[in-house]
């Protein structure tokens, strides 16, 4: 989406933003927002009462001391000045009762106004607060929660897309950005209601006046395009630098033993340095570019109250107008300055949380999931066949990975991938676990188009144990329970025993109680790799995917294992990858891949006789020369 025409509210792609914001929101909670309307109103009806009520203390207090002036003073009854003052003291006590104690009782009158006045505001404004509060938490709560829905429903593609680092800024700030732009359209709804009660009452009081003031107010707004502009440029860039402070602690997190095996704790400081006084230079510079907005309202307001000042006083003056209507009539202009203030700076900080909702929004909208089909049956397992009819398929467009693949992987036997690094072994493992849809072909289980099968039938007949073992921050226990959450603790520990990984969970100080901490970084990788097997071995699927299960392992687990392997195999349908050929040579087929394509099937006896074949020279560099090959 564009934002180089981003200037103000009227901007389409900024009201697209808003009215979306709107429309998912405001039905949800449509009954507290109108009852905090209600709240905002009391609280602005209560604004406008209080100038009526200072224009009334004006000719109570004003009118009182024009009538102690005119009390009558005898100055003839007595020559001398004791007596003048002696008479003025008798002609007030005497006047007190019929002249002073009604002022005060309509003082005490106005006083108790004022007091209601201000409770009514201040209540009515504390009602309205709460429930916004307590709507925009639940903005929050339902637009993460939305999220992480999104992200569980996406295939892997998805994060090829979106990198870890950027998904978690999205997801900590963005659904903070929705709550943000909806308080801040709500809210304003009260200041609209305020200065709306209030422009009425200053037109009530003198419209000439009221005139005046709207006039000089009114270039406010366009005074504010260019901060706008700038405004949403640097929120974008905040975003950007926050999403690369996060990936710089993420690498030094997963990457703290190379880290530190390398020395390079000089070089991870200058980075963080570098993303951190990038962060605080455009913080720094959207602070500035946002604080001008009062020096610009200020100015504006102080240019029209004291245009009021001068022509109202002038009026009063030469034309012996009263004073209470002015007084009145500035305080109304006073208070309705700033609601019109915050709503012209309401532009500001629309904006520059606009940037975090067009981020939310592309995360939401960014679909690579791959839906089951609206007839999808379950997986109806017999022989467990697999088989791949000209299946290509590309991470990014215009990067193929395979090119028109065919193999077969009978039901009930074990099938080796063998091949270079690169050439798209854990790909074909991918593909049958539908993580990814291929571009073209099929891939079908006993005749069945897994595009067909409901996705999680497919998963619940397989089993995967990778190179890459995962774990989750939890217990040992729970670690592999994740398998089957059904599970007993004596299946959990069974399945344990089978993967050798029962003895050094009992070293462990809880045991199976153990917490493993972040993606078990308290255990070796052999021993994570053996809790990953142990959950293969506790889902016990018809159909095992093998991808390097044994690459983390010493070579007398290995053996351990691979026994263990053995009996796991046996009447299942397995694809194994494995860059030792111990692990492989007895597989019924062997399918030999390079640079995504299929170029040799058979036995190892069938392709290590052809001494020239891809798979004869892998054989040779890992035995005959002593290195490992990676097949």
């Amino acid at each position: 989406m564009s934002h180089s025409k981003s200037k103000a509210l009227a901007d389409p792609n900024t009201r697209n933003l808003v009215t979306r914001i709107l429309r998912e929101n405001f039905h949800l909670y449509i009954g507290r927002y109108l009852l905090a309307f209600l709240l905002m109103g009391c609280t602005a009806l209560a604004t406008a009462l209080s100038v009526f009520m200072m224009k009334q203390v004006t000719a109570v207090v004003f009118g009182s001391a024009e009538a102690l002036k005119e009390t009558p003073v005898a100055t003839g009854a007595s020559s001398s000045l004791i007596a003048e003052w002696t008479y003025r003291l008798n002609s007030f006590a005497s006047s007190f009762l019929t002249s002073f104690q009604p002022g005060l009782l309509q003082i005490l009158s106005v006083a108790i106004g004022i007091v209601l006045i201000f409770l009514m505001k201040g209540l009515s404004e504390y009602g309205s607060s709460v429930i916004l509060a307590r709507i925009g938490n639940n903005i929050v709560a339902r637009q993460q929660r939305r999220i992480a829905d999104h992200l569980l429903n996406q295939s892997l593609a998805f994060f090829v897309y979106f990198p870890s680092s950027d998904l978690i800024t999205r997801v900590s700030h963005a659904a903070t950005a929705a709550r943000n732009v909806m308080q801040l359209l709500m809210t304003r709804v009260q200041d609209v209601f305020t200065a709306i009660a209030l422009l009425i009452a200053m037109f009530t009081l003198d419209w000439r006046l009221s005139c005046a003031a709207v006039f000089v107010l009114a270039p406010i707004s366009l005074l504010l395009s260019s901060i706008i502009k700038r405004i949403r440029s640097l929120s974008r860039s905040q975003y950007q630098n926050l999403a690369r402070v996060i990936s710089t602690i993420q690498e030094a997190i997963l990457g703290s033993k190379l880290i530190k095996s390398y020395n390079l704790e000089t070089s991870m400081r200058a980075r963080f340095a570098g993303a951190i006084n990038d962060g605080e230079k455009l913080s720094n510079k959207k602070d500035i570019v946002s604080a001008r907005t009062s020096p610009t309202m200020e100015f504006l307001g102080g240019i029209a109250v004291a245009s009021i000042v001068f022509y109202g006083g002038y009026r009063n003056l030469v034309h012996g107008q009263s004073g209470d209507s002015l007084i009145a009539f500035l305080t109304a202009l006073l208070l309705c300055y700033e609601p019109i203030k915050r709503i012209a700076k309401m532009n500001v900080t629309l904006h520059a949380s606009l940037i975090g909702v067009e981020m939310l929004y592309n995360v939401v909208d960014a679909d690579h999931s791959i839906p089951d089909s609206p007839t999808a049956k379950p997986l109806r397992l017999t022989r467990g066949d697999i088989a791949l009819r000209g299946v290509s398929f590309s991470y990014r467009p215009g990067q193929p990975v395979l090119h028109d693949v065919f193999l077969a992987c009978p039901g009930g036997h074990v099938t080796a991938l063998v091949g270079p690094s690169g050439s798209g072994k854990s790909t074909v493992l991918n593909l049958i676990e539908r993580f990814y849809e291929c571009d073209s072909g099929e891939i079908a289980i006993d005749g069945q188009d897994i595009r067909q099968l409901q996705t999680s039938s497919l998963r619940e007949h397989m089993s995967l144990v990778s190179q890459d073992t995962f774990l989750f921050s939890d217990t040992l226990r729970n670690n592999i329970r994740f398998a089957r959450l059904d599970a007993t603790d004596a299946e959990i520990e069974a399945a344990a025993r089978s993967a050798y990984a029962h003895d050094f969970i009992l070293e462990q100080p809880l045991g199976y109680d153990t917490q493993v901490g972040e993606n078990g970084g308290s255990l070796s990788g052999g021993q994570r790799q053996r809790i990953s097997i142990a959950r293969a071995f506790l889902k016990n699927a018809p159909i095992l995917l093998l991808d390097e299960a044994t690459s983390a392992l010493d070579s007398e687990s290995e053996q351990k294992i691979q026994l263990a392997f053995d009996r796991l195999m046996q009447g299942r349908t397995t694809i194994v990858i494995a860059h030792r050929f111990s692990t492989i040579r007895n597989a019924r087929t062997i399918h030999v891949m390079q640079n995504g394509r299929l170029v040799a099937s058979g036995s190892h006896d069938a392709l290590i006789s052809d001494s020239d074949s891809l798979y004869a020279h892998l054989y040779r560099l890992q035995y005959e020369q002593n290195t490992p090959a990676q097949v």
